[in-house]
């Protein structure tokens, strides 16, 4: 679902991520509404969505969209290691 200069869903509670991703100017990314139409078509077709957001890495998008989660070296700020 998300890629590390990308972030093309776009979030109610985060829309900035999908706002500052690398794909932002084309309005490249899914809407809620995307999402819960293709969970539906899934699901007539016998398929099970399981969305998948790599934490801490793919996450570059997200530092031009909220710098303070992140390090100066671009990277999201783990817990396990910047405790």
């Amino acid at each position: 679902l998300v890629d590390d200069t990308s972030f093309p869903y776009c979030s109610e509670v985060y829309p900035q991520f999908c706002n500052m991703g690398e794909y932002s100017s084309s309005q490249e990314y899914y809407t809620r509404e995307d999402i819960v139409d293709i969970v539906a078509f899934a699901r007539k077709h016998g398929v099970r969505v399981m969305p998948e957001i790599d934490i801490p890495g793919h996450t570059s998008s997200w530092c031009r969209a909220i710098p303070d989660i992140c390090t100066a070296s671009k990277s999201i700020l783990s817990p396990a290691i910047n405790a």
